[in-house]
């Protein structure tokens, strides 16, 4: 069966695209996007394309601190194709490959909505990982490729709604609903507003902190 990917020049081996190298079901291709505040919040977003299976799996996990965790997760075969990668609410668009993606959801119930992009800072690099039998059996077999990036957009979480930019902003979505605009670059040069300020660690003596702790300096309007 041809499917979307094989009308692009990228085959491994003489096969289409939904044929891989073994047939057993936990074969995958996975991509893990961790996004983290420290001490403010943590979101880890995942997809995962299982060939063997005919299904495509999505997650997302966000957690704030001395707070409960939530956990959204969907799932759907490949009948209806394998591109857009997308499992609602989930959706995730390669806008230049190896370079910049696009990670969201649609609104939903399970307190966790994003709309981010990712920006490499670097070329990914690969990691060894140890191949494992069991009694002649393949068990395991991975490879790993790390890469380091930058994250912009806003995320929402049981309605604290946080935009984050690398740059401070003037205006940003929800800002008149209570949105924080969260930014960098500036190195505690550019003054904060009362739902602004710079996160960089040098304006922070170079320790994590809470939100409750930049509430404060919101509050007072300090950079």
């Amino acid at each position: 069966m041809l499917t979307e990917t094989d009308d692009f020049f990228c085959h491994q081996m003489v096969a289409p695209h939904v044929r891989v190298l073994h047939n057993d079901p936990s074969w995958a291709e996975r991509a893990y996007f961790p996004v983290s505040d420290p001490d403010r919040f943590a979101l880890d977003v995942g997809v995962s394309l299982f060939p063997n299976g005919d299904v495509l799996e999505a997650y997302a996990i966000a957690t704030v601190p001395d707070g409960p965790q939530w956990s959204l997760r969907a799932s759907r075969d490949l009948a209806g194709g394998r591109w857009p990668l997308a499992v609602t609410p989930f959706r995730f668009d390669v806008l230049d490959p190896l370079t910049k993606w696009r990670l969201r959801t649609e609104p939903n119930p399970s307190g966790i909505e994003f709309d981010l992009v990712y920006e490499a800072r670097c070329d990914a690099f690969e990691t060894s990982s140890p191949t494992i039998h069991r009694r002649n059996r393949l068990v395991y077999q991975n490879v790993n490729l790390l890469q380091t990036g930058r994250y912009s957009g806003e995320v929402t979480i049981e309605g604290r709604r946080i935009v984050l930019c690398h740059y401070a902003m003037r205006a940003w979505p929800g800002q008149h609903k209570g949105a924080l605009q969260l930014y960098g670059h500036s190195h505690g040069k550019l003054p904060g507003t009362p739902q602004s300020t710079d996160v960089g660690v040098d304006c922070w003596g170079f320790q994590p902190i809470r939100l409750d702790h930049i509430r404060v300096r919101l509050r007072q309007g300090r950079p």
